[in-house]
């Protein structure tokens, strides 16, 4: 499951970002270097993992000077308030037998092992075998799921309209 990127090891003093785009509406990650890199020199990115309630946070071992000692990053006043004002916003799906029609539409999808939402995009769907790809936001990782059997909400177009936005004055700055 994933891409080639997943083998890429996690430092707080990272070498590469990842960026997510769409290419053709369809939403993808991009490693690029934010220096020179030697060849040979093993590629990292931050991981900045979202804490877990109920979950430890998981050490951290790059060994850089700023290690921050977790792969957790504390959530910003920012991103708190961002989820409050998206709460309400979180609606469950009209649809019972989802297709195409959410490609590109933001989900969240209950983890019953974790007892917690879990946000994702969703960038494809296979009429094979009913499922949607969804790239879950927290690690990027892209996996295929089965709609119909999860508990699941989709973001409504007004909150779909703010984050839109969010994004773009975050461009503009």
């Amino acid at each position: 499951r994933g891409g080639i990127a997943r083998y890429i090891n996690h430092s707080c003093e990272p070498n590469c970002v990842v960026e997510r785009w769409k290419v053709k509406g369809q939403l993808r990650a991009a490693v690029i270097a934010t220096q020179d890199i030697p060849a040979g020199t093993e590629l990292s990115f931050d991981y900045q993992w979202e804490r877990k309630r109920g979950r430890a946070p998981t050490k951290c071992h790059c060994g850089a000077p700023s290690c921050r000692g977790t792969l957790e990053v504390p959530r910003s006043m920012e991103e708190e308030a961002l989820e409050r004002k998206l709460s309400t916003h979180w609606k469950k799906p009209l649809i019972i037998r989802a297709r195409n029609e959410i490609v590109n539409r933001c989900v969240r999808v209950w983890s019953k092992e974790t007892q917690e939402y879990f946000i994702a995009d969703v960038t494809a769907f296979d009429d094979t075998n009913g499922k949607h790809l969804l790239m879950y936001r927290h690690d990027l990782e892209e996996v295929w799921e089965d709609l119909k059997k999860e508990d699941w909400m989709i973001l409504d177009e007004e909150g779909a309209k703010y984050i839109i936005n969010r994004k773009k004055l975050k461009a503009e700055s």
